[in-house]
């Protein structure tokens, strides 16, 4: 408080010593006749008027700065809170069986209010395909990186919401680990689903090289018509694997709950510093809007 108070009286004192010289002039003219006391009279009103015309030029400056600054922190803000976003959703495709997703604000804000018991529930309980589990986390994490990597964002971020992003990217990097060793988190039941089918984003879009291990995961409504249930990527090695089931293994649960913690203070922790809420854009609102699954 003390430190805020003087820098403000240092910004705040080359403005008070042309007013106080300015005003000197002013009394000082009053004992004055003629050319003399014009002069001092012009001298007062240039030592009153220029400091002003500057302290208003300087206000409309820093108006205009605190503006930018905002503006760049909604900026780097969404681009971060999009990845949370995508994040979060991926996380909950990865961990709850199709039929116990939610994936509207509602289902997401209940996910990040988990503790250990009701995760540990659904893992030990649920039958997880494939398609949800072999996905790997690369296309997340390069886009936690390139938000560090974009200088504006870096620019307006502080030093705790910088921090934030770099654990939230940890946390990333450790789920990561998990679909690369995934035979020593989860051990497949023999059992395939019948009722879905794999489509390679290649196949739809031959030109597809943003994304080249894209697939997406069908529903059969019969009639030879499908519903696309759920998108990732995939290494082409695990693409026949992904519509076996697959459970938890007993030894990797507490490891692998303790990845989700790791993530969901994590993600709780970015927000507190930020608002408090996820800022979204519209696109991405109009598909929350329809994810009741």
């Amino acid at each position: 408080m003390m430190q805020r108070f003087i820098r403000k009286a240092l910004q705040a004192w080359p403005y008070m010593v042309a007013l106080i010289t300015g005003l000197s002039f002013f009394a000082l003219s009053s004992y004055l006749k003629g050319d003399a006391k014009g002069l001092l009279l012009g001298i007062a009103g240039s030592f009153i008027a220029i400091p002003l015309l500057y302290l208003i030029y300087d206000l409309s400056q820093q108006f205009s700065r605190r503006r930018l600054t905002k503006e760049l922190f909604d900026y780097a803000k969404l681009q971060v809170d999009r990845e949370i976003f995508s994040a979060i959703r991926y996380l909950m495709k990865s961990t709850w069986p199709y039929n116990q997703q939610d994936l509207s604000l509602t289902g997401i804000n209940t996910f990040l209010d988990q503790n250990r018991n009701e995760i540990t529930a659904v893992l030990k309980n649920g039958q997880l395909l494939g398609f949800q589990i072999l996905r790997h986390w690369e296309v997340r994490q390069k886009a936690f990186e390139s938000v560090l990597e974009d200088p504006l964002a870096v620019r307006v971020l502080a030093e705790d919401q910088t921090i934030a992003v770099i654990q939230l990217l940890k946390c990333i990097r450790s789920l990561q680990t998990v679909s690369r060793s995934i035979d020593s988190f989860f051990e497949p039941t023999g059992q395939l689903a019948s009722d879905f089918m794999i489509q390679s984003g290649k196949d739809l879009n031959e030109s597809n090289r943003i994304y080249p291990d894209r697939h997406l995961l069908m529903r059969s409504l019969g009639d030879d018509r499908y519903q696309v249930v759920d998108f990732a990527d995939f290494p082409q090695y695990q693409v026949k694997r992904l519509l076996q089931y697959f459970t938890i293994r007993e030894s990797a649960l507490p490891s692998y709950i303790d990845m989700i913690l790791e993530f969901i203070p994590a993600v709780n922790h970015w927000l507190e510093i930020t608002g408090g809420e996820l800022l979204l854009d519209a696109q991405l609102l109009r598909m929350v809007g329809n994810s009741k699954e």
